[in-house]
């Protein structure tokens, strides 16, 4: 009778150092793979799209918001918002990045956005002054003005945002506009061969943080 070496829980040792093996395998695949396919959302941001259609009401949102920000100074405060300058601000969107939570809805709104050859939504500010009569403790409305790029078309626009300062030296940006897709050279999306059509207004919302 062939004499086989046992754990003290009565499995054969060699299929124990199989079984160690083999599952050691799995968690790191599986770690692996986690890492991999869960990328980290950024909550802070929050860019929401909305409409009206012949149909019913819809909207958009995502979270992808990057943005380049220079200063002429640092702000901590209220005191430094009402004082300083961007020598630089640019926020950028992928187009692809909105999601109605319908597929086909997507895809019709990338159509109109033309994101194949334009895949960003670009803003680039011009100047920004302080709105005095709206400042509070603890934050700064602005009237902005700058040039924004949809579908690969450039329009200079003016728009209202509140700035407030973080611990983290991050600013809280709030702003929105009303938009017209026609003046973008846009089609508002369309389905069941036009029986259902999108207004070509609508609005753009941005909650979001920069980084100083």
């Amino acid at each position: 009778m062939l004499n086989v070496n046992k754990t003290p829980y009565g499995v054969p040792v060699y299929l124990s150092k199989t079984l160690v093996l083999l599952s050691s395998t799995l968690l790191l695949a599986n770690s692996a793979f986690c890492d991999e396919s869960v990328p980290a959302k950024n909550h802070d941001n929050k860019i929401i799209v909305s409409g009206d259609s012949t149909l019913h009401h819809w909207t958009m949102e995502s979270s992808d918001l990057k943005s380049e920000l220079v200063l002429t100074s640092p702000v901590h405060s209220v005191v430094d918002l009402e004082n300083v300058q961007p020598e630089k601000l640019v926020v950028r969107i992928p187009a692809e990045s909105l999601k109605s939570g319908k597929g086909d809805m997507d895809d019709k709104a990338y159509e109109a956005l033309k994101s194949d050859k334009n895949p960003e939504i670009i803003f680039t500010l011009s100047t920004l002054k302080p709105i005095k009569e709206k400042t509070t403790a603890t934050s700064v409305s602005y009237q902005a003005q700058g040039d924004l790029q949809i579908a690969g078309t450039t329009k200079s626009v003016s728009l209202e945002a509140t700035v407030t300062p973080n611990e983290d030296g991050s600013l809280s940006v709030v702003t929105g506009t009303a938009i017209d897709m026609t003046e973008y050279d846009m089609e508002p999306p369309s389905a069941m061969m036009g029986m259902i059509t999108a207004d070509e207004k609508v609005d753009v919302k941005i909650e979001g943080k920069l980084a100083q």
